[in-house]
């Protein structure tokens, strides 16, 4: 009996004077600011450009049109030809920069 007593002690001992077992750990990737950006989808505009078009002909100045931007929190992507199309109708440049500026 004693010997399985010593046998127990020795083994108990043992078990706790070995190292852990180290697991190696995942390198994890980060994204940038700008790649975060590019990956996530944009909202769609709660102002629309014909929402912006019709104000600019009602004859909303650019200062009340970009006031109605900033309020509905609206991001556009607008494309070259787009900034064409509603220059053409008559959106005030001030507001086209704005845009492309968000």
């Amino acid at each position: 009996m004693m010997r399985y007593f010593l046998m127990m002690i020795v083994v108990t001992l043992v078990g706790c004077a070995s190292q852990p077992y180290e697991t190696a750990r995942p390198k994890i990737d980060r994204l940038t600011p700008e790649e975060l950006t590019r990956a996530t989808p944009q909202p769609p505009a709660r102002l629309s450009l014909d929402d912006i078009v019709g104000m600019s002909k009602r004859g909303d100045s650019a200062e009340q049109v970009i006031a109605r931007i900033q309020a509905s929190d609206s991001i556009y992507d607008l494309s070259p030809s787009q900034s064409l199309v509603l220059a053409r109708d008559g959106v005030d440049t001030k507001v086209l920069d704005y845009i492309h500026e968000r």
